[in-house]
C-alpha cells in the first residue's frame, strides 16, 4: 500500500513538472491573456496613451490606430492606418474591437481640414464598424465643446443648444450627428480646453508678456490631459461593470474662470507681478445657478453630470493642474537661464 502512494505522488510529480504540463499551463496563460478586452483606439495621440495607462492591463489590450504610428510601448499596440483610406481602415480593423475610441485631429485646421477628418473620415470609419460581424459593447467619441456657441456667459450642460458659429464646432457635430444615426452604442465626450504636460502655451505667453496681458476677458474652460484620458477609462469600465452610460457628457473642470484670472495668476507666480490682483474666484462649475456676471464673452461649462457618474478630478481647478506644470516650466527657464526680470 505504501508502495503504491508513493507511485502516485510520483505519477502528480512527474504531470506536475513534466514538459507536457508546462505547454498546458503556458496556453492557459496565452487563453487568460487573449480573454482581455480590446480597446482600439483612433487617432491614438496623447490622449489615447494617457488612456491606455490608466486602463488595467489584466482586462484590457489597447491597440492605437495613426497614419504614422511610432513603435509599440509597454501597453499600446500600433497600427496604420488613415480616416480618409477605406482600404488601410478595412485592414487596421480586421479585429474584433470590445471598445473603439476616436480622437481624431485635423489634417489642417481649416474648414476643409476639419470637414475631410471629423465629417467624411468618421463615416468611412462607422462605414467598417458595421460590416464586422460583432459591433463593439461600445463607442467612445471625443468631441469638444465648442459644439456650445453660447457666448454670453452662459451655463452650458448635456441639455443645452448647439448652435456653433465656428467652423470646428460646425463640423464636429456633424459628426456627433453621423454617431448618434449609426445604431450603434455610443457615447460623446465633449472637452472643454486641453492642458498639461506639451500643452503650455498659455504658459509661454505669459512669460513672453511678462505678464502684461491683453484681450477679452471672457470665461475660459479647460481640463488637464490626464483627467481627459482617465475620463474615458472611467466610462469605458463603469459601462464593463453594467452601469449605464448617458449618450454624452462635458469633460471640463469644475471651475470656470475669466481669462484675465487665469493669466494673473499664473503672472504672481512667476514673479512677473508685483501686486496680488486678489484671489481667484471663478465659478464652481457644479452650481449653474449662479449668476451670469459681467463677463465679456465665453460659456461656463458644467461638469455635474460626470461627476454623478462617480468621475474624480485630478485636477478640479486650473490651480492644481497649473501648480504642477509651473514647476517643470520655471526649471526648464532656470536652466537655460532666463529669470522674469
Amino acid at each position: 500500500m505504501a508502495r503504491n502512494l508513493v507511485r502516485g505522488l510520483l505519477q502528480v510529480l512527474t504531470n506536475r513538472y513534466s514538459p507536457l504540463a508546462h505547454k498546458q499551463l503556458s496556453q492557459e496563460s496565452n487563453a487568460l491573456t487573449h480573454s482581455r478586452q480590446i480597446v482600439t483606439v483612433i487617432g491614438c495621440g496623447d490622449i489615447g496613451r494617457r488612456l491606455a495607462q490608466r486602463l488595467p492591463q489584466a482586462q484590457y489590450q489597447v491597440m492605437g490606430i495613426r497614419r504614422r504610428p511610432p513603435e509599440d510601448s509597454a501597453n499600446i499596440r500600433y497600427r496604420a492606418a488613415d480616416v480618409q483610406d477605406s482600404a488601410s481602415l478595412a485592414a487596421a480593423l480586421s479585429h474584433h474591437s470590445d471598445v473603439v475610441v476616436i480622437t481624431l485631429t485635423p489634417a489642417a485646421y481649416t474648414d476643409s481640414g476639419y470637414r475631410e477628418t471629423y465629417v467624411q473620415g468618421t463615416g468611412n470609419l462607422l462605414a467598417q464598424l458595421r460590416r464586422q460581424a460583432r459591433p463593439p459593447r461600445l463607442v467612445v467619441y471625443v468631441s469638444s465643446t465648442s459644439v456650445n456657441g453660447q457666448a454670453q456667459g452662459e451655463w452650458v450642460n448635456e441639455d443645452s443648444a448647439t448652435q456653433p458659429a465656428s467652423f470646428n464646432g460646425q463640423r464636429l457635430l456633424e459628426a456627433e450627428r453621423l454617431l448618434q444615426d449609426s445604431e450603434l452604442n455610443a457615447v460623446v465626450i465633449r472637452f472643454a480646453g486641453i492642458y498639461g504636460p506639451g500643452r503650455d502655451r498659455l504658459l509661454q505667453r505669459v512669460w513672453r508678456e511678462r505678464g502684461v496681458l491683453s484681450g477679452a476677458d471672457h470665461y475660459t474652460n479647460r481640463i488637464h490631459a490626464d483627467d481627459c484620458g482617465a475620463a474615458i477609462a472611467h466610462l469605458i469600465e463603469q459601462q464593463r461593470l453594467g452601469t449605464a452610460l448617458q449618450p454624452l457628457y462635458l469633460g471640463s473642470d469644475s471651475l470656470p474662470v475669466r481669462a484675465s484670472e487665469v493669466q494673473h495668476w499664473l503672472a504672481r507666480q512667476m514673479d512677473l507681478l508685483a501686486e496680488p490682483v486678489g484671489e481667484p474666484t471663478g465659478d464652481p462649475a457644479n452650481t449653474p445657478e449662479s449668476e451670469p456676471g459681467a463677463a465679456a464673452g465665453g460659456k461656463r461649462c458644467c461638469n455635474q453630470r460626470l461627476l454623478d457618474s462617480g468621475f474624480s478630478l485630478q485636477y478640479p481647478d486650473y490651480r492644481v493642474g497649473y501648480g504642477e506644470l509651473l514647476r517643470a516650466f520655471l526649471q526648464r527657464r532656470a536652466a537655460s537661464g532666463e529669470c522674469g526680470e
